[in-house]
């Protein structure tokens, strides 16, 4: 399994099959689209077929795809917030 939009949600709409090549870090941080034309290269009837099966995954599963600003906002939070627990369990040492 393979996230579409790397470092997306791991709802099922934003993972796809894909071969051990493909999931590896060659397409890390890039859009799938994108990622899937340089694969395909010239075979427009291959990019067309694939794209056309990725697509009807995502609109069979729910479409959960963040934005790149919803995606930067996400993990900025996250960030905070472990900072923070970082933080509580540093206060929770100093108690012993």
């Amino acid at each position: 399994m393979d996230h579409l939009v790397s470092g997306g949600t791991n709802h099922i709409s934003n993972r796809v099959f894909s071969c051990k090549r493909c999931n590896a870090h060659e397409k890390r941080d890039m859009d799938w689209v994108e990622f899937l034309q340089r694969k395909c290269g010239d075979d427009k009837i291959v990019y067309e077929q694939r794209h056309e099966r990725i697509m009807r995954w995502i609109n069979e599963n729910g479409r959960f795809i963040l934005s790149e600003g919803k995606r930067k906002a996400l993990d900025e939070e996250v960030a905070r917030v472990t900072s923070e627990m970082d933080l509580a369990a540093n206060r929770l040492r100093a108690l012993k």
